[in-house]
């Protein structure tokens, strides 16, 4: 679809009196790239860009650039990729004093308007003599050209990085509903998650607000993580994951030597493994499965609504179905939707088993996953996994846990369980 974008550089006035003009917050998240729906960056000590991703409008029905630029100057830019639309405009004092706008399906396509800056001048009378010269108008990418002439005026192109990778020339710039929205959303959900005993976690491989209680089996742990983000065009977004994790699976896992791991995993990983987990919007009668609700009361207390009713029907009953170790090893058999047997999920299930007690179930579940046939296009293993793997997984977990070992076949090792097929 391409982009679709606005920007405004604003000179001569200070960038926290543009923001509290245009009715926008600073937020202190920095970035490479603007972030919806808003970001700001410091072009020079007097030049301040403002940038609208996924814009509805143009630039000058969006802002009132009117009234923005009494006092001083300020250069506005659109794009639509998708329809060939571009244009650059100049306002000072109130007033609009010039423009470049490609509209593809005029004739001109390319509208000059007023007396443009003279830094500019070259430009336009570059493209002039090219035209003169052109044997098909056609060749003539007139779309680019006032992206061309708004860079040469403040350096700045919508479809490249500002400055250098890792700069994080941007800030986050939320509307005055979404400042208030985010903290009163983020709130209500650590309060009502806490009312039913969910306590605040943090790892480095959390993403969102994460929280966990006592999990329905033997060594499990629910997790469930809230995302509350801003939407591509404004306001904030609700979504959520539940997860069914173990602390006695990581330590396991931890402890395994290299060749007991899917090729996609290193030796000594240590991030947390999840038994199973389900985005909150697989229960919804929609076609994508990480759905989010779009928060509309100003307390926010819809978000918070949205996101408590679905932990507490459908997840709830999500977590019942995997309350004993039998269970978990029992789910740990279905594929996903493109048939594959999970490593991942067997391994974790197996290893629950194995070290809260249900040897039989941990035995069952290995012997299934390693006397499969081959039936899969990528094997019985997919691409990640192979017997030899699985098999090294085995004979770790059945030297760590003996009575695991007395309900697994002797001698385990890959010759012994090949020779069965």
């Amino acid at each position: 679809m391409g982009f679709k974008v606005n920007w405004v550089a604003v000179r001569g006035r200070d960038s926290d009196a543009v923001c509290r003009d245009m009715g926008l917050r600073r937020s202190g998240i920095r970035s490479d790239t603007p972030k919806p729906q808003y970001s700001g960056a410091e072009l020079s000590e007097d030049c301040f860009l403002l940038v609208e991703d996924t814009a509805d409008e143009l630039v000058e029905d969006t802002w009132d650039l009117a009234r923005i630029s009494r006092g001083c100057e300020v250069i506005g830019f659109s794009v639509i990729e998708s329809v060939g639309h571009s244009e650059v405009v100049g306002w000072r004092d109130g007033r609009r004093v010039w423009g470049v706008v490609c509209v593809p399906d005029d004739d001109p396509c390319l509208l000059v308007e007023g007396e443009l800056p003279v830094e500019l001048h070259p430009a336009l009378a570059e493209l002039r003599a090219y035209e003169a010269s052109a044997d098909d108008p056609e060749d003539i990418d007139y779309q680019s050209f006032p992206t061309y002439l708004a860079e040469l005026l403040v350096g700045y192109r919508y479809d490249r990085i500002l400055g250098e990778r890792g700069e994080e020339r941007f800030e986050v710039l939320d509307t005055e509903d979404t400042a208030e929205q985010l903290p009163r959303v983020s709130t209500g959900i650590v309060n009502a998650l806490a009312e039913i005993g969910f306590r605040p976690r943090v790892r480095p491989d959390d993403y969102g607000m994460a929280f966990s209680a006592a999990g329905p089996a033997p060594g499990t742990t629910r997790t469930v993580v809230a995302y509350i983000e801003r939407g591509r065009h404004g306001g904030v977004r609700v979504s959520g994951r539940a997860r069914l994790t173990s602390t006695v699976v990581d330590e396991v896992l931890a402890a395994m030597p290299k060749d007991a791991w899917p090729t996609s995993d290193k030796e000594g990983d240590t991030r947390e493994y999840a038994l199973d987990s389900v985005d909150f919007g697989a229960f919804e009668q929609s076609f994508y499965m990480t759905l989010t609700y779009g928060v509309r009361a100003q307390d926010g207390s819809d978000g918070v609504k949205w996101f408590m009713d679905r932990l507490r029907g459908p997840v709830t009953d999500w977590y019942d179905r995997r309350g004993t170790l039998a269970k978990i090893a029992e789910l740990a058999k279905q594929p996903n939707k493109w048939g594959a047997v999970l490593p991942h999920k067997v391994r974790t299930a197996v290893a629950l088993a194995a070290a809260c007690g249900d040897a039989a179930a941990a035995a069952d579940l290995m012997t299934w996953y390693l006397d499969r046939d081959d039936y899969a296009p990528k094997g019985a293993f997919g691409g990640t996994d192979s017997r030899e793997r699985a098999t090294a997984f085995d004979r770790a977990l059945a030297a760590r846990f003996p009575d695991y070992a007395r309900h697994r076949p002797q001698p385990n090792d890959v010759e012994s369980v090949q020779s069965t097929h």
